[in-house]
């Protein structure tokens, strides 16, 4: 694994980290202000901005907090020039 690859796994997991141990600010500063995403489990539309996120991190919803355990399943980095493609299947383990 090159050096370029292994700072965006470790980009990744900061950020992910960062909506799991309700880091507002860290979660901020690594993602972009017009993100547009799908979260399957809540709703089939997708949403635009940073909102959704931010009132889970603050309610405390969906996995966040101390007890939990993520894993990213059969993740695939791919690089074309400036930009890289990240994906894989997201499993979250709670402990209660």
């Amino acid at each position: 694994m090159t050096d370029d690859e292994k700072a965006i796994w470790a980009f990744l997991d900061r950020h992910l980290r960062s909506i799991f141990t309700q880091d507002a600010a860290t979660y901020k500063e690594t993602t972009s202000e017009d993100l547009s995403l799908y979260e399957w489990f809540v709703t089939p539309h997708r949403q635009d901005g940073l909102d959704f996120h931010f009132f889970m991190i603050e309610q405390g919803w969906a996995g966040t907090g101390p007890d939990y355990r993520y894993d990213l399943l059969e993740p695939r980095l791919q690089l074309y020039g400036d930009s890289a493609v990240v994906s894989y299947t997201f499993m979250l383990t709670r402990v209660t």
